[in-house]
C-alpha cells in the first residue's frame, strides 16, 4: 500500500527513521501553493531480535511511515505546535497527485496552509523581538526570513549578508573591534592566524633593530 507526504514547505526537508529499510526520506521545496511537493511512501520493514537472539522481520505500513516523517518535521520546527506548524501532512493509503488533492481534500489542504500562515506570523514576531533587542542579522534565521517572504513582508532584518557578521569572532559571535584585529578581544582565540603572524614579525623586527648610537 502506498501513502503521501504532502509539502507546502519553500525549503527542502530531510527526516531519517533508523533501523528501516529505507532510512532517509527527501522532500523537494514545494515551487507553489498550486504545486505542492509529494512524496511516495511504501510499506518497509525493519528487524526485531527476539528472545533467541534471531532477527524477526517486521512490516511497517506505509502510513505509518508517512505519519512519523510528517510529525518528526512539525515538531521539530522552531516555535511550532498544533494550529502553528508547517503544512506538512500525510495522505494516509494513497498514491494522490496534486490535482486529487485539491479535489478531495481542500478543506484539509486549506487548514494546513492557514496553520502555516499562522507560524510564519509567529516566526516575524520572534524575529522583530530579537531585532529589537540586539540587532544583529545574525540571530534571524533563514525560515524567519522566508517566513517575511511568504507574507510579503518588508524588515530591516532580511538582508542575509552583512558587514557586521563577516566582523564577527566565529569563535564567540562577539563583534570584533576592527575586521583587522588578529584576535577576538572578547574570548582571546586567533581566528586570523596570517594577520597574527605578520603583526609579530613586525614587533619583532622592531625588537631586534639595534638602538642608534649618539
Amino acid at each position: 500500500m502506498t501513502s503521501s507526504v504532502i509539502s507546502f514547505s519553500k525549503r527542502e526537508i530531510h527526516e531519517e527513521i533508523p533501523g528501516m529499510q529505507n532510512a532517509i526520506y527527501r522532500i523537494e521545496p514545494c515551487v507553489s501553493f498550486a504545486e505542492p511537493s509529494i512524496l511516495y511512501i511504501e510499506d518497509s520493514f525493519h528487524y526485531k531480535p527476539d528472545i533467541d537472539g534471531n532477527q524477526d522481520r517486521v512490516l511497517v505500513q506505509s502510513a505509518e511511515i508517512a505519519k512519523s516523517i510528517a510529525h518528526m518535521h512539525t515538531t521539530s520546527q522552531i516555535i511550532s505546535k498544533p494550529g502553528q506548524c508547517p503544512a506538512v501532512f500525510a495522505i494516509e493509503n494513497e498514491k494522490i497527485t496534486a490535482d486529487e488533492l485539491f479535489k478531495k481534500y481542500k478543506p484539509l489542504v486549506d487548514q494546513h496552509l492557514r496553520n502555516q500562515r499562522t507560524w510564519y506570523e509567529a516566526l516575524v514576531r520572534l524575529a522583530d523581538d530579537d531585532w529589537q533587542q540586539v540587532r544583529k542579522h545574525r540571530m534571524i534565521s533563514d525560515i524567519q526570513r522566508t517566513a517575511a517572504r511568504e507574507l510579503s513582508l518588508e524588515r530591516e532584518w532580511l538582508s542575509a549578508v552583512l558587514d557586521e557578521e563577516k566582523n564577527a569572532c566565529p569563535f564567540c559571535g562577539t563583534d570584533l573591534l576592527s575586521v583587522d584585529a588578529p584576535i577576538c578581544p572578547n574570548c582571546g582565540k586567533v581566528h586570523n592566524p596570517i594577520k597574527l603572524a605578520e603583526l609579530e614579525a613586525s614587533i619583532n623586527k622592531v625588537i631586534a633593530k639595534p638602538m642608534a648610537v649618539k
